[in-house]
């Protein structure tokens, strides 16, 4: 049953639990799917922010609710970025298992991107086990999703020739921790992200 199936998981919590006991587990992983989509939501709002503030995005989806101090205006454009992506997914007639996977390659890259970040801006004597060990975790699931990630390196090759075009570099490394670069006192009084 579990070699054939397409919800393995779901059938393992079937057999081995029953008809109760599978019905509890798709609710425990329906309330753990909202809130890493929430939890995305909120992280990629808070990016969409960050670059209109540092000037990679239009200035305007840098400014906070000042009640509240969220970025309202990084939230409308990230909705509209998942109605645009979903607009195309269903003109293309794209499946749910492509979007997964697409997904999937995308926040792959994420993480190789974070680890290679780790390396260049972390003491590497004071956090040497951790960057070995997250390097060679990233480093398996690379191995294991690769037939996923020409989707994210076509978008990062992408991003680049915008970079070459602009003439623009990446931001360099951040400050460190209690040092203080020029204009964050002015970002300070913007609002928090």
């Amino acid at each position: 049953v579990l070699a054939t199936s397409d919800a393995s998981l779901a059938d393992l919590a079937r057999l081995s639990l029953g008809a109760i006991g599978s019905r509890a587990a798709a609710v425990i992983a329906l309330l753990l799917l909202l809130l890493f989509m929430f939890t995305w939501a909120r992280a990629a709002t808070r990016l969409i922010y960050a670059l209109a503030r540092d000037g990679w995005l239009p200035r305007r989806l840098a400014r906070v609710d000042g009640a509240t101090g969220a970025p309202r205006r990084a939230a409308l454009a990230l909705g509209g970025i998942w109605a645009l992506a979903l607009m195309v997914q269903l003109l293309l007639g794209v499946s749910i298992a492509t979007a997964i996977q697409l997904a999937s390659g995308n926040f792959l890259l994420t993480y190789v991107l974070i680890v290679l970040t780790a390396w260049r801006l972390l003491e590497i004597g004071r956090f040497w086990p951790a960057l070995v060990s997250s390097t060679l975790a990233i480093a398996l699931l690379v191995a294991a999703g690769i037939q996923s990630l020409w989707y994210s390196l076509a978008t990062a090759a992408a991003f680049g020739a915008v970079l070459l075009v602009r003439g623009t570099s990446l931001p360099g490394p951040l400050p460190v921790r209690g040092e203080r670069e020029a204009g964050d006192g002015e970002r300070a009084g913007r609002g928090r992200a």
